[in-house]
């Protein structure tokens, strides 16, 4: 019986999802074409709306906390953990701040959301140097724009029995370079919701908890590996507190 009620709840996910991205695909389209591709802020506007609309129609219920840690009109580095592709809809459901986040060039191959995903994210083709390099410049023209970035440092969606990966040490070099706060965004019960290891789905809450930001006045390129340490054993505490050890 759980099997099958798995089977249905994912038809209906799947159908929610690619329906509501059709409506969002063609927002993006009018937008884009109105604004002469210089509507990326309005883009935006509806991912919010979009991602919570599909939480709605699939009994998912969101538990946003922390938004007191941040202020959303100045700019901070978020760092996330990465743990399934339903990342992408607590993130999109919480986010309040002008941001862009740093997601992988592959995943412009994707149709519909490829097409979106092409202008709204900061694209990196991690094999490649100077593609590493130049993602690295585009964050650094947005953050002086006043606009945030979210990156998860794990670098790749977390498929081990861990409850986090290894950071690495991009997002920490970024925000001691411009001596900005790091803003830990642990994502809860991804894993859940949408396993790694098989594409039924389990009817399962979502979490986004901002926790209070570590700053990063007077620190030095010398001090990124402790600051990136030190993100990562709160991250993973907390997520061993919220999700128990190994449990996903």
């Amino acid at each position: 019986m759980r099997i099958i009620l798995r089977f249905f709840f994912t038809v209906w996910a799947y159908f929610t999802f690619i329906l509501l991205m059709f409506v969002a695909f063609a927002y993006h389209v009018i937008v884009m074409t109105l604004t002469r591709g210089k509507g990326i802020e309005l883009m935006y506007k509806c991912y919010r709306p979009w991602a919570r609309t599909w939480a709605l129609l699939n009994g998912v219920r969101l538990d946003i906390r922390g938004y007191e840690n941040f202020n959303k009109n100045k700019s901070h580095i978020f760092v996330s953990n990465h743990g399934s592709t339903a990342d992408i809809i607590i993130v999109a459901s919480s986010m309040i701040s002008r941001y862009r986040p740093l997601g992988k060039k592959e995943t412009t191959e994707i149709p519909v959301m490829g097409y979106m995903f092409a202008r709204a994210l900061v694209l990196v083709d991690r094999s490649n140097p100077e593609s590493r390099s130049k993602s690295m410049e585009r964050m650094r023209e947005l953050i002086r724009q006043n606009i945030s970035v979210l990156i998860a440092p794990e670098g790749t969606r977390n498929r081990t029995e861990q409850p986090l990966q290894p950071f690495k040490e991009g997002a920490f070099r970024l925000a001691i370079e411009f001596q900005l706060p790091v803003v830990p965004m642990v994502l809860l019960h991804t894993r859940k919701l949408y396993p790694n290891n098989s594409w039924l789905m389990n009817h399962s809450n979502l979490g986004c908890h901002f926790l209070k930001p570590i700053p990063t006045d007077g620190l030095t390129e010398e001090n990124v590996t402790e600051l990136k340490d030190k993100v990562f054993r709160l991250m993973e505490d907390y997520v061993i507190q919220h999700e128990g050890h190994g449990k996903v």
